[in-house]
């Protein structure tokens, strides 16, 4: 028998466990509505009582849970441009943030074209984030965007202000930063305030602006737990993520799978950095720092190499079952105060989607094409909406 019925028994098993958790824990409050989202309470109550494991397929078409309804590009725009956001991960997160940002930053949110959402994910982040070379400009899908960038030449100061920026090829090995189209920190995206950012007018009215919408690299679990450490150049980076960002979130692909070497996997146990890595998000948030941590996907069958199907499914697993158990309550010394992380199950609902001719093919062994990225893009915003009412 073929092993992916072996996978998909691990995951729907963990799924029936889960259902019966958040069945539980949401009949103790009906929400009567929200000041900032814009859903009616029935839509807001579908939204709690599901989560980003109970996608389905219709197709290359993801279906979403009952009651819940599909997120538009305006609905998105309108919730990132009133958080601060930082993607870390490797080449599959910036293929995730070219796409919702292309979601977000369309001239026209009712018409977003499938070329637009390829666009720009397929440069390096260098070309992506800095308008660096000649033809950048022409490849964003806002005028507005276009115009800011076609201004400016160097990349780190399009942007406006940021504490991390003063790190960047010192502590942050690449990164790229953009605003929401709309949002307050558009406002700040003008060179000569990086200039006098240590003014103290300057640095106040930063606290209160939102709509950052940045990008970093890390391969592999260890590259992104040095990020959050103490011990990285004194916790530098850390205090500027801190400064900049209310929501970080974490998308890694099969580095761990297939580099084993690179990733360090072989000095720990066969999930190397993963424990290590969710203790830290878990101990570094905060009521003022939301982390997002993405189970991640599968390899092409046919380069996938051995194993490497069962250590994505291990990975999944460990991830969901140590959410479950903070959801539990069964981690009471973690829980004073509560943990402000949130997981998106992207990996339990991709398996279907990933082998053999089911697959949605991407340009590379560890890439899915823009169906996948779109619902991922679905989930993220799930959990994030989930999250909000459940803390509100």
């Amino acid at each position: 028998m073929f092993q992916e019925e072996t996978g998909v028994d691990k995951v729907q098993q963990q799924s029936n466990r889960e259902q019966a958790v958040y069945a539980h824990t949401n009949k103790k409050k009906i929400d009567i509505g929200h000041s900032r989202l814009p859903f009616p309470p029935d839509i807001l109550n579908s939204i709690k009582s599901t989560n980003s494991s109970d996608y389905s397929w219709v197709g290359n078409n993801f279906v979403p849970p009952s009651g819940v309804p599909v997120f538009t590009p305006s609905q998105i725009k309108v919730y990132f441009q009133n958080r601060n956001v930082l993607f870390l991960g490797d080449s599959t997160n910036r293929r995730v943030w070219g796409t919702i940002r292309a979601l977000i930053n369309a001239d026209d949110p009712d018409d977003v074209s499938l070329e637009a959402l390829d666009k720009v994910h397929r440069r390096r982040l260098d070309e992506v984030a800095a308008g660096a070379a000649s033809s950048t400009a022409n490849n964003y899908t806002s005028a507005s965007a276009a115009a800011k960038f076609k201004a400016a030449n160097d990349r780190t100061s399009i942007c406006g202000p940021r504490a991390i920026k003063s790190l960047i090829h010192k502590t942050l090995p690449a990164y790229g930063c953009d605003n929401v189209v709309g949002s307050t920190a558009e406002k700040y995206a003008i060179n000569q305030f990086d200039d006098d950012y240590k003014n103290r007018s300057i640095g106040d009215k930063m606290k209160e602006t939102k709509g950052f919408f940045d990008t970093g690299l890390g391969y592999c679990h260890h590259n992104i737990l040095w990020d959050f450490y103490d011990t990285n150049n004194g916790g530098e980076l850390l205090n500027a993520m801190k400064a900049d960002y209310d929501l970080i979130i974490i998308n890694n692909g099969i580095w761990e799978h297939l580099n084993e070497g690179a990733c360090r996997r072989n000095a720990t146990s066969g999930l190397g950095f993963l424990p290590a890595l969710l203790d830290k998000i878990r101990n570094e948030s905060s009521k003022d720092l939301q982390i997002v941590y993405r189970t991640p996907g599968f390899a092409d069958e046919l380069r996938r190499g051995k194993g490497s199907m069962e250590l994505s499914l291990d990975f999944i697993n460990y991830a969901k079952e140590y959410f479950y158990k903070i959801r539990m309550g069964q981690r009471i010394d973690y829980l004073e105060p509560t943990p402000n992380i949130t997981l998106v199950d992207f990996g339990s609902v991709i398996f279907k989607r990933s082998f053999r001719e089911k697959r949605i093919q991407g340009d590379h062994v560890a890439h899915y094409g823009v169906e996948a990225r779109l619902l991922y893009a679905q989930q993220l915003m799930h959990e994030l909406i989930k999250a909000e009412l459940e803390n509100w």
